[in-house]
């Protein structure tokens, strides 16, 4: 719930997908693109709630008969809050579509209303994939039906159960695996420095809202709003999100929220602190060394100088890389010429043998250190150490969380 707000924010941070086909786009990411590509409603799903499907007829083998009301494609934002705080459903502004029968089954079981309109609303689907050879299963010992559902609805935020054996394992095991939540909005960065710095910020904030106990939860209806407008063109710097005024807790009613560009929302504004100073003092609290402290601190300067409008993102990069390329004929086609000089100088600039200056500015130096650390097999000397060293020794938090409270889909 509380990393709800920031998928379009940094989608549109990590904006880089401006072409599709060999055609220059209108908008700077795949979401779109994607979310249609999978968009498997019928006819009658796709009318407005309030309407009737008049004479659409049904099929009874399909969920809710393929006639109950679905607002957006099965890949998109995420439709609820699923946390048991009372005000959720005050947040839940918007209408939910779910399967009645399952809703009741959870809710008599004992899980509470907010979770069981979560898990009832993935049966408002039918899967896209059946496995000929795991139809008939015993679902009180094995999760496949659940993750048929669970996997084929592609939302910014993904809750994600532990496998039952996994999950009953010994902390202290290797193959124990806890509760997770896959970050899914951001695009992939030309730069491995680029994908460290915004992988970076969303585990040192994940750790300050917890340390912190800070409530980022925006109405659904205007986190739909966000993401509305996060693909658009330079979004990053021309588009206002709706963000909360203040991170303290308080009932839904109280909660006040404004238009923030992405650039208030990191730095702040007014009595608003912004996001990065509150990862600042989490690497400032925390037990990193010197050198991991300063690289953590180099990737918030990064993502700051971005928001600000300063560096470009990938998308606008590769945009007026390619407008400006001499075959460009204005007609907005991609030339052979220009995806080819394209793909070379991104190659050049991902394995660090051109300084990538036009992108990363004067952090492209510090593409070098992130390579000297980018595990090959499995060593701890990358990523997961430096994760480890930000989150710090295994605990919990809430009696639920435990590990790296979430994991990055990029």
């Amino acid at each position: 719930d509380q990393l709800a707000a920031l998928t379009p924010v940094l989608l549109a941070l990590t904006a880089a997908t401006p072409f599709m086909r060999g055609w220059i786009c209108d908008d700077d990411v795949r979401w779109g693109q994607i979310s249609q590509s999978v968009d498997d409603r019928t006819i009658a799903e796709r009318r407005p709630a309030t309407s009737s499907h008049g004479s659409l007829s049904g099929d009874d083998q399909l969920a809710g008969s393929g006639t109950r009301p679905l607002a957006k494609s099965r890949y998109d934002g995420i439709d609820c809050y699923i946390g048991a705080r009372t005000d959720t459903a005050t947040f839940n502004d918007t209408p939910l579509a779910m399967d009645q029968e399952h809703f009741e089954r959870l809710v008599h079981a004992g899980v509470d209303s907010m979770l069981a309109c979560h898990v009832a609303h993935l049966f408002a689907r039918d899967p896209l994939v059946i496995f000929a050879d795991r139809i008939e299963i015993d679902d009180r010992h094995d999760v496949d039906h659940w993750e048929n559902l669970q996997s084929t609805n592609w939302q910014t935020l993904r809750w994600k159960p532990p496998p039952p054996q996994k999950g009953e394992l010994s902390k202290s095991n290797d193959s124990h695996i806890g509760w997770r939540v896959e970050f899914r909005s951001m695009e992939v960065q030309v730069t491995d420095f680029e994908n460290a710095a915004f992988i970076s910020f969303v585990v040192l904030l994940a750790r300050a809202i917890l340390d912190q106990h800070l409530d980022l939860r925006i109405p659904m209806s205007k986190l739909e709003y966000n993401m509305s407008i996060a693909g658009r063109q330079s979004a990053y710097v021309s588009e206002k999100f709706w963000f909360r005024q203040s991170l303290d807790f308080m009932d839904a009613s109280q909660a006040k929220c404004e238009l923030l560009t992405c650039q208030e929302i990191l730095k702040g504004k007014g009595s608003f602190e912004g996001l990065i100073p509150l990862c600042k003092q989490c690497i400032h609290d925390s037990c990193c060394d010197h050198t991991t402290r300063q690289k953590l601190e180099r990737y918030m300067d990064f993502i700051s100088e971005r928001a600000a409008g300063n560096l470009p993102t990938d998308a606008k990069w590769m945009r007026d890389f390619v407008m400006s390329h001499p075959t460009y004929e204005h007609d907005g086609r991609v030339t052979q010429a220009a995806a080819y000089d394209l793909l070379a100088a991104a190659e050049a600039m991902g394995n660090g043998s051109v300084a990538c200056r036009e992108l990363l500015g004067s952090f492209a130096s510090l593409e070098a250190d992130v390579k000297q650390t980018t595990p090959t097999n499995g060593q701890k000397n990358g990523y997961p150490s430096l994760l480890t060293r930000i989150m710090g020794p295994d605990k919990k938090h809430g009696g639920h969380l435990d590990r790296a409270p979430v994991s990055l889909s990029i």
